[in-house]
């Protein structure tokens, strides 16, 4: 009799896909414009390059470029948007100047950003989406640790602590759960999302 085989991969991909579907369409329920569209490319973003890693991992050669393409779109650019996003809470909260949900602000960060983007693309080296994602984590923890008794600063550091462990834990947690590194990335990614879903409901 022979035995079923799953697709792990593909399997957290769907998950990390649904996990952002969720969160996209809270963030939807978000009143301000800006605000809402912060959050929708980063949550977007990831979602897409999940969609397209399901036909990767599925063993489709055809998207692996656009897969490729769209991981560092959304490591770089929707990071960035995410923190951009938090950060409109905690000025429409008080906690922020007014002066950073100011549109040249906001679109100078994004621009910065896509052109960070133009570069990681180019060179074909991942590791220097970090540029990128270093900071706007920072931010998002130093915004968080501004606020510790607000309950949407402990879903986002909870969030970004999921982010900031999913390659580091990687190879520890392959190994006690023989799930591949992958698999873990996949399900801190998600958690991530869920994480940053739960502060989004906090403001809609």
């Amino acid at each position: 009799m022979s035995s079923i085989t799953i697709n792990t991969k593909v399997l957290f991909e769907i998950f990390l896909v649904c996990a952002c579907f969720r969160a996209f369409h809270s963030a939807s329920l978000i009143a301000d414009v800006s605000t809402r569209q912060t959050w929708q490319l980063g949550i977007g973003s990831i979602g897409i390059a999940a969609f397209a890693g399901v036909f990767v991992f599925a063993g489709y050669e055809a998207p692996v470029a656009l897969h490729s393409l769209l991981t560092r779109f959304a490591g770089t650019v929707g990071v960035v948007s995410m923190s951009l996003g938090a950060a409109h809470f905690w000025v429409a909260d008080g906690v922020l100047s007014p002066h950073f949900a100011h549109r040249p602000y906001v679109m100078a960060a994004i621009i910065l950003t896509f052109n960070v983007f133009v570069v990681v693309w180019a060179s074909g080296k991942h590791g220097a989406a970090i540029v990128v994602q270093a900071p706007a984590n920072l931010f998002l923890l130093a915004i968080a640790a501004h606020s510790p008794d607000r309950l949407d600063s402990k879903w986002l550091a909870s969030g970004v602590a999921a982010l900031l462990l999913a390659i580091p834990l990687e190879g520890p947690l392959s190994q006690a759960t023989g799930l591949h590194p992958v698999d873990v990335f996949h399900i801190c990614m998600a958690l991530t999302i869920l994480a940053f879903e739960q502060a989004i409901l906090l403001h809609v």
